[in-house]
């Protein structure tokens, strides 16, 4: 999910419905209906959308009994326990992607060609850079795809959070604000990626779990740290006193602010957890990050079956419980970890598949969404 997702859900309450039907002139008074500032309901985004993370960093850290600081051996068989449970939930949530773009006759028939060869391109050019004897190949691509990875994890972010913004309306849902929305994490992340690498580098170079995205950013960051964390903390502060200054030109009660704030808040918490320890931030923010995409997809796709919007065989087996859904596709990738010894074992074939679903995964994120399409205006 990325950018694309700058625009709300669409509403599930009644008052939010008459407001709809308002808007296609069929019942001119409840034009001014006022709509939820949530994009489904208060538990539900704050348990799926903005603090999915913190249970399951409190289990992390006193269920799995964490040490303090970088201990991850003294917790090996724990340790490797989370990064299963992490890798099947977030092949669960690629595999939505794929539900929606091959389980949806009405999504597939927009771009048919492109979601026939993408898979065939990506899986194919992938497996030749493996066969090239010169490794730079394939860690030229791994680059790519860790930038990209990042790119797409704050880009879901900020698509969440413009979504609260068009809930709220009243000038927020303008491109001012959403430039200044996009500003400010960004500037977020790379005052974290400056100051991080300056505090932790030397502790996280070892372990494999972040070997890709401190290859991606290290020599960067590493050559110029202090030059980086002062510039980028000025230019966080400007940044935030700009967007502070906007959000307060807006004369809206709090209760309206407050879903948008508690997600921006759950994005800074995230962010600094990376900060106190990165290890625990990376976790945490990929569980988020799986989770936000689950509920959001099965919301949308859920809400089309509802109203027959939806042409696909698996509308009721995993739209109807996101639980259900969700867990088979887990239980799955599970099942695929213990038992296919033969891919786990053959780098080859382990690589073109993690690094294909993931490339095509952030590919059709970016049009699946897009709020340009009528269906997908309508549905979000």
């Amino acid at each position: 999910m990325s950018s694309a997702l700058s625009f709300r859900l669409l509403p599930l309450t009644r008052a939010d419905e008459e407001s709809e039907a308002a808007t296609r002139g069929t019942n001119p008074s409840a034009a001014v209906a006022a709509e939820s500032p949530w994009l489904r309901s208060a538990a539900y985004d704050l348990c799926f959308f903005a603090f999915a993370w913190v249970p399951f960093l409190l289990a992390v850290i006193f269920g799995l009994e964490w040490r303090d600081g970088f201990g991850i051996d003294l917790n090996g068989d724990n340790f490797r326990q989370i990064v299963l449970f992490l890798f099947a939930l977030n092949f669960a949530h690629r595999n939505y992607t794929y539900l929606v773009a091959y389980g949806d006759a009405g999504v597939f028939r927009t771009r048919k060609l492109l979601f026939t060869l993408c898979p065939l391109a990506v899986f194919t050019t992938i497996f030749m850079a493996y066969s090239f004897p010169d490794p730079r190949y394939i860690e030229l691509l791994v680059i790519v795809l860790t930038l990209w990875n990042v790119w797409h994890t704050i880009m879901q972010r900020y698509g969440l959070l413009r979504g609260y913004a068009r809930r709220i309306k009243d000038g927020f849902e303008q491109r001012r604000q959403a430039s200044l929305d996009l500003a400010l994490l960004w500037g977020m992340v790379l005052f974290t990626m400056s100051l991080g690498t300056f505090l932790h580098l030397s502790e996280i170079q070892g372990y494999e779990l972040t070997q890709s995205t401190v290859d991606a950013v290290a020599p960067i960051f590493d050559l110029y740290s202090m030059p980086l964390i002062v510039t980028s903390g000025l230019l966080l502060i400007a940044l935030g006193g700009w967007w502070s200054r906007a959000e307060l030109q807006h004369a809206i009660p709090f209760k309206q602010r407050l879903p948008r704030l508690l997600f921006l808040l759950s994005t800074v918490s995230l962010l600094a957890l990376c900060l106190l320890n990165p290890v625990l931030g990376i976790l945490a923010f990929g569980f988020s990050h799986s989770v936000e995409y689950l509920a959001y997809v099965h919301t949308v796709q859920k809400r089309k079956v509802e109203t027959r919007q939806y042409q696909g065989a698996v509308a009721g087996f995993f739209w109807n419980n996101m639980l259900l859904g969700a867990g088979i596709l887990i239980g799955l990738q599970v099942l695929a970890y213990y038992y296919s010894d033969a891919v786990l074992e053959n780098d080859v074939i382990l690589g073109t598949l993690v690094m294909g679903t993931g490339a095509i995964h952030f590919f059709y994120d970016g049009i699946i969404w897009k709020k340009s399409k009528p269906i997908n205006t309508w549905a979000m």
